[in-house]
C-alpha cells in the first residue's frame, strides 16, 4: 500500500478546511513527538466512512458528536452509538486491515484529527511509545464496550437509557448557549432504536424527564436543569 499524503487524504472528506491546533485529546493516542495527520474542521452530516469501507483512516474526535450506525439483516439502519470528544474511530479496522465495521457520520460540526492508517501502522511498528499508547486505547475501547454492554443490560428503565442518550448529545454539543441548551439532533425514532424501545415509548420517557423539572425543552432544544440528577439516573 502506497503512503497516502496530507492532500489525498484530505480530500476524501467533504469538508476539507484544515486548521493548527494543539489538542490535549490528541497526546493521549499518539505521543506529542509524533508529527503525522491533521486537524480539520467538518459540517454535520459528514460522511467519515461507510461499513464495508478499507480503513484508509483513523479519527480522533476533539469536538463535537458523530453518528455510528449499521444495517440489520433486514437492510434497515439503526444507530449503534454515539462518538463524543475523546474516541477514536476506525482505529482497530485500521491496525487489523480490515474493512470498517460500522458507518460514521458528523451529527454536529466536529474537529477531528485524521491519521493515515498507514502511517498509524508504521509508527506503531517502528516507535514504542506509540505502540504503548494504542494498545492502551484499544484496551480501554473493549473495557467501554463491555461497560456499555452492561449499562444496557442492566438498565430497568428506558427513561434511564433515555438519560444517556441526553448526556452524550450534550457533551459532544460545544456551541450551547447561555443557558447549556443543545438541539435534539435525532428523531424520537432514532433514539428509540438506539435504546432499544418504541418512539411512543421514548416520547413518555422525554416527557417524564420534563415534568420531573430535570429536563426544559423549547422547540427542538433541550435543557438540562438537574445534571447531576440525571447522571445519577443514567448510571
Amino acid at each position: 500500500m502506497q503512503k497516502t499524503s496530507r492532500l489525498a487524504f484530505a480530500k476524501q472528506l467533504s469538508t476539507r478546511q484544515q486548521v493548527e491546533v494543539s489538542c490535549e485529546i490528541c497526546t493521549k493516542v499518539i505521543p506529542r513527538d509524533c508529527k503525522i495527520g491533521l486537524h480539520i474542521f467538518t459540517k454535520s452530516k459528514t460522511l467519515l466512512f461507510s461499513r464495508g469501507d478499507s480503513p484508509q483512516n483513523i479519527f480522533i474526535v476533539c469536538s463535537g458528536t458523530i453518528k455510528l450506525s449499521s444495517n440489520s439483516k433486514t437492510g434497515n439502519t439503526f444507530i449503534v452509538k454515539l462518538a463524543s470528544p475523546g474516541e477514536v474511530l476506525g482505529i482497530s479496522a485500521a491496525i487489523a486491515n480490515d474493512p470498517y465495521e460500522i458507518t460514521a457520520e458528523t451529527l454536529t460540526p466536529c474537529l477531528l484529527r485524521v491519521l493515515p492508517s498507514v502511517e498509524v501502522r508504521r509508527l506503531v511498528a517502528e516507535n514504542k511509545a506509540a505502540n504503548h499508547c494504542v494498545t492502551e486505547l484499544l484496551a480501554r475501547q473493549h473495557q467501554a464496550a463491555v461497560s456499555e454492554t452492561c449499562h444496557a443490560s442492566l438498565s430497568n428503565t428506558i427513561t434511564e437509557r433515555v438519560a444517556r442518550v441526553l448526556l452524550k448529545l450534550k457533551q459532544g454539543w460545544h456551541e450551547a448557549d447561555a443557558y447549556g441548551a443543545f438541539p435534539l439532533l435525532l428523531t424520537h425514532q432514532e433514539i428509540a432504536e438506539m435504546v432499544s424501545s418504541r418512539r411512543e415509548t421514548v416520547t413518555r420517557s422525554i416527557t417524564q424527564l420534563r415534568e420531573e423539572g430535570i429536563i426544559a425543552q423549547n422547540g427542538s432544544n433541550i435543557t438540562i436543569l438537574r445534571h447531576e440528577q440525571l447522571e445519577e439516573m443514567s448510571g
